[in-house]
């Protein structure tokens, strides 16, 4: 297998550089020729060739041609010599930059500035940035525009970076495209990547803006992945409050997932449970439910100590009981007992007394939950046993084994 998978990768590598190898010198003095053509697609053809088949001799041709070629062809050039690496690409691409509006371009739906931003990619991967003003320009004369120049959308991010006096109008570009909804759906999801990449919590409000008004239901799904990502404090709340305002169906299954999954606590639970409710598709109706029948509590943070582990654990044994899913008050008070003496243990240095009182209490709730005979008024359901059952298991992993 081995020899098969290393047999495919030569073959990938011999077939990527085919072209330059096989090429004749009659056809390589054919391609030269046609730089000299007067036929404008004849040329352009041959730049490309020469760039498909990397025959770098031809620097010093491209060179003596360049300034006779239509602007468009002028870039063909500069595209070669940069990828050939002339030492006199700087220069020639410089000086395009500056002359480049003295040509007409009547007939070409591009313009200088559109042909400028394609030299300023290359410069800027020379470190220079001398032109950034072009990348500005373009974006801001076609705002209204639904599709942006690519070029210039992706060199925002190294705008930024590298170049302080542009760098707030370059992040307005970027934030002007993400909330314009009449934007090109693909340039939109890129700059709202590249705004997280950025700047990360910083424009969480943008991301909370895009999640809960925009139409785009991509766009949707990826603010509020960058609402989760960045620890967005309100993010809990928003989510309750959203998952029974919500039109989209794959959304609200969504943010069912993530208030179960993520988040996790009594009261998502118990919301997630209401809006089953009123779920009306069947479909999302059915996968949640699963979801709610195959629920655990979300791990906790192993950073906790198992101290503040217990003591969270007689606070939750209020919350059960609050949401009636613990039956008898004497009851409550009997778990919580059980837990001030494992705390009492662990706080005295006797972490394995403290394991029995844990195992004691986790007992005593899965006895009560599944003794469904029992006539007194104690009692457990299944939601208050997913969560001290659970709760109590986490604590149990915690401390050492008897």
């Amino acid at each position: 297998m081995k020899i098969f998978f290393l047999t495919i990768i030569i073959i990938l590598a011999y077939n990527l550089d085919f072209k330059a190898q096989i090429i004749s010198d009659s056809l390589k003095q054919q391609i030269i020729s046609d730089l000299d053509s007067t036929d404008y697609f004849i040329r352009w053809s041959a730049l490309n060739q020469i760039s498909d088949y990397n025959l770098f001799e031809t620097i010093p041709k491209i060179e003596s041609i360049f300034w006779n070629q239509e602007p468009f062809l002028q870039v063909q050039c500069l595209k070669n010599l940069f990828q050939f690496n002339s030492p006199n690409f700087h220069s020639f691409a410089l000086a395009f930059i500056d002359s480049s509006d003295n040509y007409s371009y009547e007939d070409s739906q591009l313009k200088a500035l559109d042909l400028k931003v394609m030299v300023t990619r290359y410069l800027f991967q020379l470190d220079d940035y001398s032109s950034t003003n072009c990348v500005i320009q373009i974006l801001e004369r076609d705002r209204n525009k639904p599709y942006q120049n690519s070029y210039a959308v992706d060199l925002l991010p190294k705008i930024i970076i590298s170049v302080p006096q542009y760098a707030d109008s370059a992040r307005y570009a970027l934030l002007r495209i993400v909330i314009n909804d009449s934007t090109n759906e693909k340039q939109r999801y890129r700059c709202l990547r590249y705004l997280n990449e950025l700047y990360g919590e910083e424009v969480n409000q943008i991301y909370l803006q895009v999640f809960l008004s925009d139409a785009d239901r991509a766009l949707r799904y990826s603010a509020l992945k960058y609402l989760f990502k960045e620890n967005y404090s309100e993010l809990n709340i928003v989510l309750n409050n959203r998952l029974f305002l919500e039109n989209e169906k794959t959304l609200r299954y969504e943010i069912a997932k993530v208030l179960l999954d993520s988040f996790g606590g009594p009261a998502d639970y118990s919301n997630v449970k209401k809006y089953l409710l009123i779920e009306p598709d069947p479909l999302i109706k059915n996968v949640v439910n699963q979801n709610l029948k195959m629920f655990k509590p979300v791990t906790i943070d192993s950073t906790l100590s198992v101290d503040i582990l217990i003591h969270r654990n007689i606070q939750l044994l209020d919350t059960i009981f609050n949401y009636n899913w613990l039956g008898d008050l004497n009851f409550s008070n009997e778990l919580k007992n059980i837990l001030t003496t494992a705390k009492t243990n662990l706080q005295n240095g006797d972490s394995l007394a403290c394991r029995v009182q844990v195992k004691a209490f986790q007992d005593l709730v899965d006895n009560v939950y599944k003794d469904s005979l029992n006539t007194d008024q104690r009692f457990v359901t299944i939601e208050g046993w997913k969560f001290l059952y659970w709760n109590a298991q986490y604590i149990l992993d915690r401390l050492p084994k008897l």
